[in-house]
């Protein structure tokens, strides 16, 4: 309901419930005008992506590095495609949730940093974990670093991803 159709303790509650998230949210260092969902409208690469969610967002997903792909700063690395394909195929012409959990709402080049949840619930950065298809970006400080890092590890340990081929050199 609108305050302004509310009458005298309705709106004076819904007021003061309204006040009181937002000093919450500030105090946890939430950012209330970043906004919660939005349409994938396009895949740069496995880790960031052009979010409309009313303003158009570029967002670096929280917490992971995927192998580079070519373009115009940087050279292709193993596993870039692969990465953005895969990226691409989750998220690409679907409405995500955006979770800031971070320290950090925003990286050095400008980008909203959020964990992308995908309609399903699933989230992106750990089904590339789980995939071999990134890893954990280290100076990202966010609660699920530990959980992340484990989804490293299990990935390495199956020789999933990127990290088939340094298991095909201790094979030999």
């Amino acid at each position: 309901m609108r305050l302004g159709r509310m009458k005298g303790k309705e709106a004076v509650t819904a007021a003061l419930v309204a006040l009181v998230m937002a000093a919450l949210a500030a105090w946890r260092g939430e950012d209330p005008s970043l906004p919660s969902t939005g349409m994938v409208e396009r895949v740069y690469d496995g880790d960031t992506l052009l979010v409309n969610a009313g303003v158009k967002l570029k967002v670096r997903v929280l917490g992971i590095d995927t192998p580079e792909k070519d373009g115009p700063y940087t050279k292709a690395e193993p596993f870039g495609a692969e990465a953005t394909a895969r990226m691409k195929s989750l998220a690409e012409g679907r409405v995500v949730t955006l979770d800031y959990a971070g320290e950090e709402t925003h990286d050095k080049y400008g980008r909203t940093l959020a964990y992308v949840i995908l309609p399903g619930g699933e989230s992106a950065g750990e089904l590339l974990l789980a995939e071999g298809l990134a890893e954990v970006f280290r100076r990202a400080r966010h609660p699920l670093k530990a959980r992340y890092e484990e989804l490293q590890a299990r990935a390495r340990a199956a020789c999933r991803g990127m990290w088939r081929a340094r298991c095909a050199h201790k094979a030999h």
